[in-house]
């Protein structure tokens, strides 16, 4: 799976090791976002609503959007994530280590 569909609206979807993945669609709303291993992946889509955002070991990972707000965020070994929007609101953050030095 390289594509995720516009519009998707789901309690949970787990896109963990799709090493092909390279963008989500905007106006995408989940529960639980599992992207675990999405190397591929450059940035996410502005206006993402989700309540639980797992992003470990996406090491193309460059930068999270404008006016994230997550319940729970993994930046476990983001290693090239360069970069925290001023606005990111977090209420638990469960894994930065191997994450870049913002």
């Amino acid at each position: 799976m390289h594509e995720v569909p516009a519009g998707l609206a789901a309690t949970t979807i787990n896109l963990a090791g799709c090493t092909g993945l390279r963008e989500l669609p905007a106006g995408l709303e989940v529960g639980e976002l599992n992207l675990d291993g999405c190397t591929a992946l450059r940035e996410l889509p502005e206006g993402l609503e989700v309540e639980s955002l797992i992003l470990s070991g996406c090491t193309g990972l460059r930068k999270l959007p404008k006016g994230l707000t997550t319940e729970m965020l993994d930046l476990t070994d983001c290693t090239g994530l360069r970069e925290l929007p001023a606005d990111l609101v977090v209420d638990e953050i469960i894994g930065w280590h191997g994450a870049a030095k913002c």
